[in-house]
């Protein structure tokens, strides 16, 4: 059982994100639609701010906009060349992405990475093989971690895809290690926890193959280790914001043997219990979660079979968010406050049928309820998250 205390011309037209400081759950529309044209997809992770950061599709490459609850109006941050992976900190002004379009004319080969501060772009990577890519940021914009096959510490001889963290002095450290394939950077909203996933065999170094869920801490500044022992991939990590639950997919059955089951899970570690649970088992597979804290429990969303879903760790209750059946919802991110959720899908939420493309809104869930449906949690240890 959970304990109870667990508990610019030519860019796609973008419309307007709503003043959340004058409109909270009873005042915001039901569904609030972000883009219009092309096909829209959700950022990796969700931002710790009190706003939206997407790449919105501009022709045949992107521009990364921010939509702040507190604005009337959007904000481009660049539409240089195709930049990709946006996430903001606590500040919606803080923004880290990754770019193949040298804004400020570094001369710099292939993809690096940038933050937005205000107005200001600043260049964080100088990667002479441009593959500097798929950032994460805390919450005050401190550590900036992303994915790059450069030696850019001096650890990585062998040219392997290594995770690495730029601090606020502008340091580069290797997180990861070996000759595997390590990305898919995740930070609590402090920074003290880093999650990614890493085909590196933790004793001998050697690339195996098949992806677990490494961990590391921060703040002691210990080397990262791997949580994940499955015989087929574990990936994509996200960390809630207090850096409790860590929740990915999975093709192992880590409740079990960690055979491979050919078919992608959604699971969530504790990091305060080191339980593992599984809290999906459907036939199709279930991807690409995100994790929030709300109201003393802990909120996971997903996507099954093109339908969109969350799942309460504490109630115990899985939740099918009302997106009409026979349309296709590629994402959704767990982030907007206890009633919101961020959806990518080609439903016309506002009409009827089908868009040509997916496109991103925002679900008012005071007004537009989701709706319960089977499936529960199966926890190993049995006790589950306390």
């Amino acid at each position: 059982m959970l304990a109870p205390m667990l508990r610019t011309a030519g860019l796609a037209l973008v419309l307007l994100a709503p003043s959340l400081a004058l409109a909270h759950h009873k005042q915001t529309p039901a569904v609030v639609r972000y883009t219009t044209a092309g096909n829209a997809t959700l950022p990796r992770l969700a931002d710790f701010s009190d706003a939206y950061s997407f790449a919105v599709p501009q022709g045949s490459s992107h521009a990364i906009y921010r939509f702040p609850y507190n604005l009337t109006k959007t904000v481009l941050l660049s539409a240089a060349g195709d930049p990709a992976h946006p996430q903001a900190g606590l500040s919606a002004r803080q923004v880290v992405f990754d770019s193949d379009g040298d804004p400020l004319g570094s001369g710099d080969p292939g993809r690096q990475v940038y933050l937005v501060k205000g107005t200001t772009i600043l260049q964080l990577t100088h990667d002479s093989t441009g593959t500097s890519v798929n950032p994460a940021i805390n919450g005050n914009g401190s550590l900036i971690a992303f994915e790059s096959r450069g030696d850019l510490a001096g650890q990585n001889s062998v040219g392997a895809q290594q995770v690495y963290v730029r601090n606020k002095l502008g340091v580069v450290t290797q997180k990861s290690v070996g000759a595997g394939a390590s990305g898919n950077a995740a930070f609590s909203r402090s920074g003290n926890t880093l999650a990614f996933d890493s085909t590196t065999d933790p004793v001998t170094g050697v690339d195996t193959g098949v992806s677990q869920i490494w961990v590391a801490d921060m703040l002691t500044g210990a080397p990262a280790h791997a949580l994940t022992n499955g015989l087929a991939s574990s990936r994509r990590p996200a960390v809630n914001a207090q850096g409790r639950i860590i929740a990915f997919t999975s093709t192992a059955d880590l409740i079990g043997d960690g055979s491979d089951t050919g078919v992608s899970q959604v699971y969530v570690y504790d990091l305060q219990t080191s339980d593992v649970g599984r809290l999906t088992d459907d036939a199709g597979g279930c991807t690409d979660p995100s994790v929030d804290y709300q109201l003393g429990d802990w909120r996971v969303a997903f996507v099954c079979g093109g339908e969109a879903f969350f799942y309460q760790l504490v109630a115990d209750v899985r939740y099918r968010v009302p997106i009409p059946t026979g349309a296709n919802t590629s994402g959704i991110l767990a982030q907007g406050g206890t009633f919101f959720l961020v959806v990518s899908t080609d439903a016309d939420l506002m009409g009827s049928g089908t868009t040509p493309g997916h496109q991103i809104y925002q679900l008012n869930l005071y007004k537009l309820p989701a709706v319960p449906v089977p499936g529960h949690a199966v926890w190993s240890p049995e006790r589950g998250v306390h």
